[in-house]
């Protein structure tokens, strides 16, 4: 059984206030950087994002002439659309840039009032927040007795029995990272009516084993929103950006509270990153490399003692611990420098749970032994 230290006790205990603070998030990095000095963070398992891509923004970023991005005022909202129309296959007529992602879906579930949301449950927390409030949320729960798989025919029942306005589907899921597959969202889709709206945040479906976004088959229908956040693809979470497929009568209505000049010069500068051929060609290699590390990282986590891991489609685990999962988070973070996800907060997920990213090789590794050591305690 593990025990805490009495230092270690204090410490978690003015973690905890920061977490409260906070909200249903984490604390950032930053935060506790200032508030803990003297622990060495040394591997960030919450922020979930592909570390060879972010190398690989770096080397462009340090060796172009940033000046003018920062000295000078950004691109319109719709040049910067363009950028990633060439990226994507999209018609830049139908992406909406956002402030990340994060700014997408908080105006577009502002617009929602007394609506009623089927969302699957557990999820990113912000959704259940924005909507909670002026809707009626209608839950479908994945459970750990089916190994947190959407069962599409329960999942058809229960939306064709309340008719929903809007239906929600993070696809991986977080923090589960359980997939629906292409097929059964359009399943899903053809069920609808015209005027029941399918959101659909593809987040993390970059990390997929298979194409299995459904963001060009999106473009075709008036009732299917996308959100895509490049913070985790490319792990440039500072740069702030992010993008939705929608239709045009959305991104109209959007883009007169704010949105046409919302970027800044460094998302202005990625965006065009993502325009040449050279930088495309080595991102699908920095691809490969993260999805060999993550399939190694799972092998490695499926034979530690006392933990138990659930399959992914995303670039985290979601892991099970035989002891209380804030016991193994402080000494993570305490004793070994590594922030991973306590997620006793998560409403729709019962037991103990923490959340890890997978990292590069090198960094897996580290976690993999302090989960060891952690273990046999």
């Amino acid at each position: 059984m593990i025990f805490l230290t009495e230092l270690e006790s204090q410490f978690y205990s003015k973690f905890s206030e920061l977490k409260s603070a906070s909200g249903s998030h984490s604390p950032s990095i930053h935060q506790l950087i200032r508030s803990f000095p003297n622990v060495k963070i040394d591997i960030d398992a919450c922020y979930l994002c592909n570390p060879y891509a972010f190398d690989l923004f770096m080397d462009y970023f340090v060796n172009a002439d940033i000046e003018k991005y920062i000295r000078f005022y950004p691109a319109l909202n719709s040049e910067i659309a363009k950028n990633l129309s060439v990226f994507t296959g999209i018609p830049s007529e139908k992406i909406l840039v956002g402030n990340g992602a994060i700014e997408l879906i908080s105006s577009l579930f502002s617009q929602f009032k007394k609506k009623k949301i089927l969302m699957v449950l557990p999820a990113f927390s912000a959704y259940q927040e924005l909507a909670e409030d002026d809707n009626i949320i209608i839950p479908y729960y994945l459970t750990k007795e089916y190994d947190f798989k959407l069962n599409v025919d329960d999942y058809l029942t229960l939306l064709l029995y309340h008719k929903p306005d809007v239906i929600l589907i993070i696809n991986p899921n977080n923090p589960t990272g359980t997939l629906i597959k292409r097929n059964d969202l359009i399943r899903i889709h053809t069920e609808l009516t015209p005027s029941q709206l399918l959101i659909v945040d593809e987040s993390f479906i970059h990390f997929t084993a298979e194409e299995e976004s459904i963001e060009l088959y999106a473009t075709d229908f008036n009732n299917i929103i996308i959100i895509r956040s490049l913070s985790k693809d490319f792990g440039i979470a500072g740069v702030r950006i992010g993008y939705a497929v929608m239709p045009e009568n959305y991104i109209v209505n959007l883009q007169k509270t704010g949105y046409l000049w919302n970027s800044n010069g460094f998302a202005q500068f990625f965006s065009e990153l993502l325009t040449k051929t050279e930088f495309q060609r080595k991102y699908a290699i920095s691809r490969l490399l993260y999805h060999q590390s993550k399939n190694d990282f799972f092998v490695a986590l499926s034979e530690l003692p006392r933990y138990k891991v659930y399959p992914s489609e995303g670039n985290f685990f979601l892991i099970e611990t035989m002891e209380d999962p804030s016991f193994v988070f402080t000494k993570l973070l305490f004793e070994f420098g590594i922030y991973c996800r306590l997620l006793s907060d998560k409403v729709g997920l019962k037991g103990n749970f923490i959340r890890i990213a997978s990292k590069n090789q090198s960094d897996n590794h580290k976690i993999i032994l302090a989960l060891k050591s952690i273990a046999n305690f």
